[in-house]
């Protein structure tokens, strides 16, 4: 049996043709977690996460020819930056070396961490509560400042995907 998996990055994909994956390795952020979906307070491997349905998939599917596995290394909160400090110093090198399938889904922190120190930081918001009028026309006065901080993250996290 054969997986197609399409791979991409601002636009480029490229596809990759393999058996199916006995052994999959997730990396990634709280998308690949499952952080915020029914079940994740007693763990990542215990909701309904797109690793964990992948995984149920193919354990099905190759019930009685093989023995499957599935390790999640993601981290939430983790951004395109932390993920590439650890393949850099060797923390997966063995599930790695191990794997039939390596699915990474990485960089909305990237983004989300501009945005947040903006609010934070910059217009002093406190993001628990509903803003006033004046803070409103104050955020969209100041909204001009985050294209170039967004720029800078985007540019980190092109470098980072790839060496990823």
């Amino acid at each position: 049996m054969m997986l197609s998996f399409a791979i991409t990055s601002y636009g480029a994909t490229v596809n990759v043709k393999t058996d199916v994956p006995p052994n999959m390795v997730f990396l990634g952020d709280s998308i690949t977690t499952g952080f915020g979906l029914e079940g994740y307070d007693s763990g990542k491997e215990a909701c309904k996460s797109y690793p964990i349905t992948l995984y149920g998939k193919y354990s099905k599917e190759l019930e009685g020819k093989c023995t499957t596995s599935m390790k999640n290394y993601a981290i939430d909160g983790q951004t395109s930056g932390g993920l590439l400090k650890k393949l850099n110093s060797g923390t997966y090198d063995e599930a790695l070396n191990d794997a039939d399938a390596i699915v990474v889904s990485i960089g909305g922190n990237d983004l989300l961490s501009v945005l947040k120190e903006f609010i934070t930081n910059d217009l002093n918001l406190n993001m628990k509560k509903r803003p006033t009028k004046a803070e409103i026309a104050n955020i969209i006065d100041s909204i001009t400042s985050l294209s170039s901080r967004i720029d800078n993250n985007l540019e980190a996290y092109d470098s980072n995907i790839s060496e990823i």
